[in-house]
């Protein structure tokens, strides 16, 4: 990950700060949901059975298998999308007699509104294999769309 961030003081207690991250994509676990027996409901398995559709990509798929007929899904083949987020903040300053000052701001997350996910299909026996799944945990900034938020500080 590479993060960049900086502020820049205008004119008139103006100040406007930015923040850029870049991730690269992140490997994830690729299993398959049938066992060498071919039967299904296990999804915590990296052998598959030659007669099993095969959706992943093409280095997934190991040359070497344990046993005849079989392949070996590869550890971690799968890498999913770079998250890119810009955030910006633009804010003023107002003195209120000596002492006490008052920053009114105005903050954008993912300004660029870039599509970043942090899950993924994971099942190579799947068609839908690669997919992005959302994640909706709002806590966790880095995967939300772009969003605006107004606030303000006092300092005394």
């Amino acid at each position: 990950t590479l993060t960049v961030a900086g502020t820049y003081q205008v004119k008139w207690g103006i100040s406007l700060s930015g923040q850029l991250h870049f991730g690269s994509g992140q490997n994830f676990q690729v299993l398959s949901s049938v066992t060498p027996l071919g039967l299904s409901g296990v999804v915590d398995n990296r052998l598959l059975p030659a007669t099993t559709a095969f959706y992943g990509p093409a280095g997934c798929e190991s040359a070497a298998p344990n046993f005849p007929g079989e392949d070996i899904v590869s550890r971690d083949c799968f890498v999913g999308n770079p998250i890119v987020r810009l955030d910006m903040r633009l804010s003023k300053t107002f003195t209120v007699k000596d002492r006490f000052r008052f920053i009114p701001m105005i903050e954008a997350f993912n300004l660029f509104n870039h599509s970043n996910f942090g899950s993924y299909q994971s099942t190579v026996n799947v068609a839908s294999f690669g997919q992005p799944a959302q994640v909706t945990t709002i806590g966790d900034l880095t995967y939300q769309p772009r969003m605006l938020q107004f606030a303000g500080r006092f300092e005394f």
